[in-house]
C-alpha cells in the first residue's frame, strides 16, 4: 500500500493541483461531474466531491466488467504478477454475489478510487435494475465539498489471509481492513 502524508490538502482550493501528475476525471455524461480523482491521505488516489451531497443521495455506480470467480482469481494473480506494468499490484474488484465480481481494473469507472474508512460517509448497495445487478454508492450522511468519498470494504479476515493495515485514521479505526 502506498500512503500519502496526513497533510492532504483540499483538491478544490489547492492552487498547486495542476502541478501533480494525477488524472482528474470529468464524468459529465454520467452526471458525476462533481466527482474528481485526486491524491488521498488514506491510500494512493481517492474520489472527492466538489459539491455538497445530501444524506441518502446516490453518489456513483461502481462499473466495470462482470466476471465469474474463476476469471477473477486468474486476473488477480495476473495483476499482482506485474506482467502488465499498467496493472502492477493494482486490483479493483467488487464482489456482487458468490459467483460474480465487477472487475474495474481495466474497464472501470472512477468509483474504483473510493477508499476504505472505518467511519465511511457512503454505503455500497447491490440493487437490481431490469434483472441486472448493479453496485451503487449512497451517502450515509451529508458530504461536504472537498471531502473524500469513502465506504467500509467489509473484508473478512478468513477471506484475505494476511492482515491488511487500515490507514483511514478515523476515530474508531479498526487498524485492519480484514
Amino acid at each position: 500500500h502506498i500512503t500519502v502524508s496526513a497533510g492532504v490538502t483540499n483538491p478544490f482550493t489547492d492552487l498547486r493541483m495542476s502541478l501533480f501528475p494525477f488524472i482528474i476525471y470529468n464524468m459529465q455524461s454520467k452526471g458525476w461531474k462533481h466527482l474528481v480523482v485526486y491524491k488521498s491521505g488514506i491510500h494512493g488516489l481517492g474520489l472527492y466531491t466538489s459539491e455538497f451531497i445530501p444524506r441518502g443521495s446516490m453518489v456513483i455506480e461502481y462499473v466495470g466488467e462482470i466476471v465469474g470467480q474463476r476469471v477473477a482469481d486468474k486476473r488477480e494473480i495476473e495483476y499482482h504478477s506485474g506482467k502488465r506494468q499498467q496493472y502492477k499490484s493494482v486490483c479493483y474488484f467488487f464482489k456482487i454475489d458468490k459467483e460474480h465480481i465487477i472487475d474495474a481494473t481495466r474497464k472501470g469507472g472512477i468509483a474504483r478510487f473510493i477508499n476504505h474508512s472505518c467511519m465511511p460517509n457512503c454505503v455500497a448497495k447491490i440493487i437490481s435494475v431490469k434483472n441486472e445487478k448493479k453496485v451503487v454508492f449512497f451517502s450515509e450522511r451529508h458530504i461536504d465539498p472537498g471531502e473524500e468519498i469513502t465506504y467500509d470494504y467489509h473484508f473478512n479476515q478468513e477471506d484475505e489471509g494476511e492482515r491488511i493495515p487500515c490507514f483511514c485514521r478515523s476515530f474508531s479505526c479498526r487498524q485492519y481492513l480484514n
